[in-house]
């Protein structure tokens, strides 16, 4: 089953009713990342909905530097880049750039 088919399946199941009412399209599939780009588009009246999983990654980015008990610092993105470099590596940008 491909991933497309495969993720509008799951929307189904957890949503009744929203499957067929969008459609999901993989757009590229980072073999280190669980969750492939994907868009997802509104089938309803002329309206569109975007969201890759890189708007999700990047928001999850934002809340760990902005969490109030436990921010992300730069040496700690630093560990990530290097451990991880296809993920974290389009962040490297930020390190010493942080305020922690």
């Amino acid at each position: 089953m491909d991933k497309a088919k495969s993720i509008q399946d799951e929307i189904s199941r957890r949503f009744p009713g929203m499957g067929d009412r969008l459609e999901v399209q993989v757009v590229g599939d980072d073999k280190d990342s669980k969750l492939p780009d994907i868009k997802i588009l509104g089938r309803s009246g002329d309206s569109l909905m975007v969201r890759t999983s890189g708007d999700i990654e990047n928001a999850h980015f934002a809340d760990m530097i902005n969490d109030p008990k436990n921010p992300l610092t730069n040496e700690d993105l630093r560990k990530l880049v290097d451990r991880f470099p296809k993920r974290w590596g389009k962040f490297a940008h930020l390190i010493g750039k942080l305020k922690h």
